[in-house]
Parts: structure tokens; C-alpha cells; sequence
């Protein structure tokens, strides 16, 4: 019906890019990548400059495996426009994909900002970028010179207060969201970010009296009734936050957040019953939320009430047959009480029910292999696949290729997973184990002697003693 309909209205406006770059689409969500192209192809004979259809051509070459072709589509792009901020953030996004390390995308990010000195949105990415790897200094300076570049903006002030935050500077960061609060004065955002910095203080009366500003500018606003329900909690005033949650209940009685807090606040105070109930009213209320019906199970379980627990986890599948979040979670529950036979269970429907779940094969291949049942390096090698350079995943994967002897492409593995997080003390006592099991014991040796060395800092300190004695 859709292609009938873009049909029709090509037929009005031959010479319109709109209706060929929408067929291209509708062929896209067909599996029809052939049509797909010829269609933007038509795009681009209209109007050779369309960026949107270029950026959908490059996509389907970089599928094809052949990111040179899609990089140089985006290239001519900017060749002919190099302020085309579309194009810059198309090429980033390629370059993530094909596995663009931190520097590379930092100077991606400089020669967009150079060609578009005016864009907020790559000022921002950029801090945000600095924000995400845990870079405060970067951060600071990139907001710093984006506010003087583009003085006034909304979004940029927001970033350069969260900057000040990251690096300590809490006075200079409630200026700034103060501001904010100037500029845009019906919004809550600042007196949420205000909040939030008092709360790091340890000055909850700050943070309390904000969180009321944000709600008298925006009733029913989510993130300050909960912010509100948590202060009240780490007051040891339950009643207090009882009455928030009913009324976050009265305002909004098909909403999911009242019903899961008022649960949440009976089980922060062991009362378990009351916990069900409030999980049971809001399932009436909601009877497919899946975070309730999670909620439900484990209070549940917390109250001893076992074999009402079962029922209802039956009782839920039974009736949401096409939920993968509740087997994910059974299966995590099952992981944990080391029940690998119904974490087995619960993971293979999850990968049934979500042939994208990464998490779920990971998890499903390290229960296999415990299990000692075949499938685990494919489940493991598809995780891999779904969700490429995860450190977690591909330390599941590393530790499988150990065991299955395939050493030389674990120990590769597991060096790039160190790479991505070369701090993750895990990572390094698993590498260690790899190295002894491809009999390279000077390595493994010195690793151990790395995580030693950080005394009760690691967890896993008696392992590390025990392997390194063994050497």
C-alpha cells in the first residue's frame, strides 16, 4: 500500500526527490537492496546533491563490505560542501563501524568543527564524546571554547555545566545551570541538574527544594518525582515517600512509575507483602509491563514465597509467549543460584524471541560450556557478530577458544579486549589463565603479579594467589 501510494504521488510530482527516496525505503524494509539502490539512484539523478539518499547508498555499500566505496560517496560530498555537518556525522558514524580508534574520531570531530564552526551539534558531540570516555579535562576545554563559540545556546551551556561537574568546579557548574534557568525559564532541566549537584554534595535540602522547582514547572515530570521518592528514602521518611508515589499513582493511574517506586519503597523496608500488592495493583492497571512483572517475581522470591513465584513466572510466559526480557532475567536469576539447566532454558527462548540479543548468546554460550554441551563458540562467535568490540563478550569468547585449545586466537582476543578496557582487572586474571593454558607462564606470571600488587582493591585477589603459587 505504501509503494501504491508513492507511485501515485510521483505521478503528480515526476521531478520531487521525496517520492522515489521514500520507495527506496519501503524496498530497504523489503530486503530488496537492489530496488533499494535503484531508487536512490533516481533520487540522485533528480538532485545529485540529496545527501539523505547518498548517506543510504553508502550505508548499503558498507554492508556490501565495501566501506572505501561508502567513504567515498561521503568524501565527494564534503569535497563539493565541507560545511555539510549530515556528511561529517555520516562519515563519523562510518568510521565507528569500521572500528575508528579514539583518535581517529577525535580528529574527525576537529575537521567537522573547523567546517562548521557554527554547528552546536558536533560542539556538543564533541564534549559529550570527552564525557563518555572519561576525559573531564577534554571535556571542559571542548565546552568551554564551544560556549564562546556559540554563546547562549541552550544545549551547550547544559554540556559546559556537566563538564564543571566532571571536573569538581560544583560552584561554576550551579552558575552556570542557573543560567540556563534564565535563558529558558519554563524549563526544568536546570533545577534537575541543579538537584542532581547538590545530591553529589551530600546537600539533599538543595537538592529537594530543586527537584520541587522542576515539578511546579512541569507536574508529573517523571525524573523529579522519583528524585523526590529517593530523597525521602535516604531520610528514612517512607510515609513521606509513600504519599509521592500514591500521588504519582492519582495523576497518572496507567503509568508504569508510581506502581513500581510504592513497590520499591515496601521492599526497601523488607515489607514484602506490601511489595506484591503494589507490584499486583499496578499490573491491573498495566498488565503487560514486563519491569512490574519482573518486580513481582523477585519480591516474591525475597518473601520466601517460592512456588507463588514459579506460578507466576509460568503464568506470565504463558501469556506474553513473545517477551524476551522476562527469560532474560529468569535465566539471569537461574545463572546466579548456578542453575545452568534452566538458565540454559531461559536464554535459548530469549535468543528465539530476539534473534539480535547478543547478551543472551553470551550468556547462553558460557552456560553451554560449563554444561560441557556443544554450541557454545558458535553462540559465543554470534554474540561477537551482534555486538563487536564489547569487552565482555569478547572475553566469553577468548575464554571458549582457550579451552577449545584454539590459544593463539584467544590470546589475540583477549588483547584487544584489554585494549578497549585496559583497566578491567577481570579481563586481566582471565587473560592470565589463558596464557597458562597455552603454557606461556612468563606472561601469565607477570599479569598476576600486576593484580597482586593491587591488594583488596581486586576482588579475585585469591585466585590471582592461587594460579600465580602454581607457577
Amino acid at each position: 500500500r505504501a509503494l501504491e501510494a508513492i507511485a501515485a504521488w510521483e505521478k503528480k510530482l515526476p521531478n520531487d526527490v521525496t517520492a522515489p527516496f521514500l520507495r527506496g525505503r519501503v524496498l530497504l524494509l523489503k530486503q530488496d537492496t537492489a530496488g533499494a539502490r535503484k531508487a536512490m539512484d533516481r533520487v540522485l539523478a533528480i538532485n545529485s546533491d540529496y545527501f539523505p539518499a547518498i548517506e543510504l547508498l553508502a550505508l548499503l555499500d558498507n554492508a556490501d563490505k565495501r566501506p572505501d566505496v561508502a567513504r567515498e560517496r561521503i568524501d565527494a560530498t564534503l569535497k563539493k560542501n565541507p560545511g555539510n555537518v549530515q556528511a561529517h556525522l555520516a562519515l563519523l558514524q562510518l568510521r565507528i563501524a569500521n572500528g575508528a580508534d579514539k583518535k581517529e574520531q577525535v580528529s574527525l570531530l576537529q575537521t567537522a568543527m573547523a567546517a562548521a564552526p557554527q554547528s552546536s551539534q558536533l560542539r556538543l558531540l564533541m564534549v559529550e564524546y570527552h564525557l563518555r570516555n572519561k576525559e573531564p579535562k577534554e571535556a571542559l576545554t571542548a565546552a568551554q571554547q564551544a560556549v564562546s563559540a556559540i554563546p547562549n545556546d541552550f544545549r551547550l551551556m547544559d554540556a559546559l555545566g556537566q563538564a564543571q561537574v566532571a571536573n569538581g568546579e560544583h560552584l561554576l557548574a550551579q552558575a552556570t545551570f542557573n543560567r540556563m534557568a534564565a535563558l529558558q525559564p519554563q524549563s526544568p532541566l536546570p533545577f534537575l541538574r541543579l538537584a542532581s549537584d547538590h545530591l553529589s554534595q551530600g546537600d539533599r535540602a538543595m537538592a529537594g527544594q530543586n527537584l520541587r522547582k522542576a515539578l511546579e514547572l512541569q507536574p508529573g515530570l517523571l525524573q523529579a518525582q522519583q528524585g523526590l521518592v529517593a530523597l525521602a528514602m535516604a531520610d528514612k521518611k517512607l510515609a513521606e515517600a509513600l504519599v509521592q508515589t500514591r500521588s504519582m499513582q492519582k495523576q497518572q493511574p496507567k503509568a508504569v512509575a508510581g506502581y513500581l517506586l510504592e513497590g520499591d519503597v515496601h521492599a526497601a523496608a523488607k515489607a514484602w507483602d506490601k511489595s506484591v500488592q503494589a507490584y499486583r495493583a499496578g499490573l491491573k492497571q498495566v498488565p503487560d509491563s514486563v519491569e512490574l512483572a519482573v518486580r513481582l517475581h523477585s519480591a516474591l522470591m525475597s518473601s520466601g514465597a517460592k512456588a507463588d513465584a514459579t506460578r507466576w513466572s509460568a503464568e506470565w510466559l504463558r501469556a506474553h509467549p513473545k517477551d524476551p526480557v522476562f527469560p532474560m532475567y529468569l535465566g539471569d536469576k537461574a545463572l546466579a543460584s548456578n542453575d545452568l539447566q534452566e538458565a540454559k532454558q531461559q536464554f535459548e527462548r530469549a535468543t528465539e524471541l530476539q534473534a539480535g540479543n547478543a547478551a543472551a548468546f553470551n550468556n547462553l554460550a558460557w552456560v553451554k560450556a560449563r554444561l560441557k554441551q556443544p554450541g557454545a563458540l558458535a553462540d559465543a562467535e554470534k554474540a561477537n557478530a551482534l555486538a563487536p568490540k564489547q569487552p565482555a563478550f569478547m572475553d566469553t569468547w577468548a575464554m571458549l577458544l582457550s579451552e577449545a585449545g584454539q590459544h593463539e586466537k584467544a590470546i589475540d582476543l583477549q588483547k584487544q579486549a584489554l585494549a578497549l578496557q585496559p583497566q578491567a582487572v577481570l579481563l586481566k586474571l582471565n587473560m592470565a589463565k589463558i596464557y597458562i593454558q597455552a603454557g606461556q607462564k612468563d606472561a601469565a606470571r607477570s599479569l598476576l603479579d600486576e593484580i597482586q600488587a593491587l591488594g583488596d582493591k581486586f576482588p579475585g585477589k585469591e585466585e590471582a594467589a592461587s594460579l600465580r603459587s602454581t607457577l
